[in-house]
């Protein structure tokens, strides 16, 4: 995005899922970069895979995702050994969406992210705005009848927050940046609403 230039040019089916070309991408990671990633390439062993090669992430969470935090009063084996059903706790989003005012944000700092991988991450809470959550769930609602699908009850109870994921350090991106810092992402959106506009990228000529 500071370049200008682009790093990956790929074209495919429509129907492609986005999380199989955020995978392809991956290996090109390099430290230092700073990946944004939104619903569509949500994908823990990427983040996972971004950790690892030194590099940063933000992403979106999708809302079946379950976030824990560490027991700090685990059960033990007698060997000394914590019992692996008591080593985390397991945080009630809607009670924590409930506790926030619309438009206030919190972090959860040493949050695990996800029921198997548990990628430790800081975790970003917005609660949106009375407004803002009805039109979510306006969205919601032309996205099912379009694509003949259907969100989950606890999905449309949980369309009032936006939760992030980040390895940043909190004194590059502090918690009120996280989201302006992912923001950027809709440069990419704006291209290519541009160039379906202009050059009809959208319709294949036969």
């Amino acid at each position: 995005m500071l370049s200008g230039q682009f790093l990956h040019i790929h074209t495919g089916p429509g129907k492609q899922h986005d999380r199989t070309y955020g995978s392809l991408c991956a290996p090109t990671v390099t430290a230092n970069d700073l990946c944004i990633r939104d619903l569509g390439y949500f994908h823990l062993k990427d983040l996972q895979y971004i950790q690892d090669k030194e590099a940063y992430y933000i992403s979106r969470i999708k809302s079946n995702t379950r976030i824990y935090q560490k027991n700090p009063n685990p059960d033990y084996f007698q060997d000394g050994r914590i019992k692996k059903g008591t080593e985390y706790i397991q945080i009630d989003m809607e009670a924590l969406m409930n506790s926030l005012q619309p438009g206030q944000t919190c972090e959860i700092a040493d949050a695990y992210v996800g029921m198997i991988d548990k990628v430790p991450a800081r975790v970003i809470v917005h609660r949106l705005t009375k407004e803002q959550q009805q039109k979510r769930l306006q969205d919601q609602t032309v996205r099912e009848k379009k694509k003949g699908m259907k969100y989950s009850a606890r999905s449309k109870r949980l369309s009032g927050i936006n939760v992030y994921m980040t390895n940043t350090p909190t004194d590059i991106v502090p918690m009120r940046q996280v989201h302006d810092w992912y923001s950027l992402r809709w440069q990419i959106e704006i291209l290519f609403k541009t160039w379906k506009s202009f050059f009809h990228i959208h319709h294949c000529k036969k």
